[in-house]
């Protein structure tokens, strides 16, 4: 009937609104049972079906000075991919990564480029990366808006 595909083109019209414009959110918490503390800036992206809701994440704890840049909610991923990431239409950067133990959490060793992708994230509007491995490779995208403040709040 008209009414039903009237609300369910408005809700597909606001689900996907509200993806297209994913903002940069900021968390800060205890971890309970190894007692130690993190902050976090991250933002849902958006990649191919079944893979549509990535998270690319900036973590630090108190710990270690060393600063997390991560991906979770992606394809499996194995050890020996690589990944490629660039911003807006600028530098592409090659990092190297290390892969969780059920392949769908990475983090990238920006260590020679730290300041330089911290910057871009930054100043950017998008973040695209490419995951490749031997079974293929998967895309993802992510929005940049509002990331200044969360990542300042993270490093800062």
């Amino acid at each position: 009937n008209k009414e039903m595909k009237r609300i369910i083109l408005i809700a597909a019209l606001v689900l996907g609104t509200m993806s297209a414009f994913a903002q940069w959110q900021f968390t800060q918490s205890t971890n309970k049972f190894d007692d130690f503390q993190y902050k976090a800036a991250y933002v849902q992206g958006k990649g191919d079906f079944p893979y549509t809701t990535p998270l690319f994440f900036i973590r630090q704890t108190d710990r270690s000075e060393a600063l997390e840049i991560m991906m979770a909610g992606i394809a499996y991923t194995s050890e020996g991919s690589t990944i490629k990431v660039y911003i807006d239409d600028g530098k592409v950067y090659s990092f190297s990564l290390s892969v969780s133990s059920d392949g769908q959490t990475i983090w990238l060793d920006v260590a020679d480029e730290k300041d330089a992708f911290l910057n871009e994230l930054k100043n950017g509007s998008k973040l695209y990366t490419r995951v490749s491995n031997t079974n293929g490779n998967e895309s993802y995208e992510f929005s940049l808006s509002g990331s200044t403040t969360k990542i300042n709040k993270v490093i800062n």
